[in-house]
């Protein structure tokens, strides 16, 4: 289903994000006041599109301008401001029922100047309960991340609100991890590409691999899905949670991807993950301990020093076995063996 905060097919409660399947399922009718389109059910899906929060769009804001309240077959009137302007650039609105789940998702402007007006004509199954949201995102096409500013509840008659992206929850509930507490997880507009650039470069280098991440406090679909297809690839995830700080490996060949969960947050991950180390030496078939079967590509930041320290290795080992003629000149993507 196409769902408030990637959370998984139930849709629960979440703010700033939104998840839909990969294919067809962030569809808008025709751009303006008849945007709006039901959203169809998607629970088969195995691939899922996200929308993240964006931070170059928290100067978006909007309210409603007329002093109706929403009924069925009714219009909604706005003005809004700090619009982004480009290619494939949208305001566009949302209609959920009591529990948030999605009903209806249209684009209603293409905005020509930062600020401007746009109507919204209310479908006609619209009822008590249900809520309209604003919002200005970038759209990128099937498959591809779309970037937002937070959701505007313009339900209200001369309701308003800004996009300013705040703390967003990582997971609410069930198999994604229950009872997880509200994180400031917003990611950059590039999180996930960042870090998907990095796993395919590792599957393009093949053999064993080890990828450090340290960015946000959840891990998407598309990369748990990615892990349990190259089992040879094990990523090492560092984060801080409620003043804790958590170190979760997550061998490919032990992941299990669910389509149903499009987000994994911090106790999920822990709990599934916590009790890997990819610090431990990798044992043969002989029971034997053996150096240089593993790899890592180097990353911004990173020094020699303490890579060796984060893999359980002396930096003489490391410079032993990838012939390092100066052990304080490395190269980001350079991959050395430990």
């Amino acid at each position: 289903n196409f769902i408030i905060n990637l959370v998984n097919s139930v849709g629960k409660t979440m703010q700033n994000h939104l998840s839909s399947a990969a294919s067809g399922g962030k569809s808008s009718g025709n751009l303006g006041a008849d945007a709006l389109q039901a959203v169809g059910d998607s629970a088969s899906s195995t691939e899922w599109k996200l929308t993240i929060a964006d931070s170059l769009r928290n100067g978006f804001s909007a309210s409603r301008t007329d002093s109706d309240v929403l009924t069925a077959g009714g219009t909604a009137e706005i003005t809004y401001s700090g619009a982004q302007i480009g290619t494939n650039e949208y305001v566009s609105a949302i209609i959920t029922d009591s529990s948030d789940r999605v009903l209806y998702y249209g684009n209603i402007a293409s905005p020509a100047s930062e600020t401007g007006t746009a109507s919204i004509n209310i479908p006609n199954d619209f009822v008590a309960g249900n809520k309209l949201y604003v919002f200005q995102e970038k759209c990128n096409g099937t498959t591809l991340t779309d970037y937002s500013s937070g959701l505007i509840n313009l339900t209200a008659p001369g309701s308003s609100g800004s996009g300013t992206v705040i703390a967003t929850p990582a997971v609410s509930q069930g198999s994604s991890g229950e009872g997880e507490e509200n994180v400031d997880d917003t990611p950059e507009p590039n999180y996930i590409d960042a870090l998907m650039k990095m796993l395919e470069e590792a599957k393009e280098a093949g053999g064993p691999q080890t990828i450090y991440w340290h960015e946000g406090t959840a891990l998407p679909g598309p990369v748990m899905k990615f892990l349990e297809e190259n089992p040879q690839i094990t990523l090492v995830f560092s984060y801080t949670y409620q003043g804790l700080d958590y170190t979760v490996t997550l061998p490919g060949k032990n992941v299990k991807y669910d389509p149903n969960i499009p987000w994994c947050g911090p106790l999920y991950l822990y709990g599934l993950y916590g009790r890997y180390s990819a610090s431990t030496p990798v044992k043969t078939t002989n029971s034997t301990l053996t150096l240089g079967n593993r790899t890592y590509t180097i990353t911004s930041g990173d020094s020699l020093w303490d890579i060796a320290r984060r893999l359980g290795i002396s930096v003489d080992e490391l410079v032993g076995m990838n012939n390092i003629a100066d052990a304080d000149r490395i190269n980001i993507g350079q991959i050395i063996r430990y």
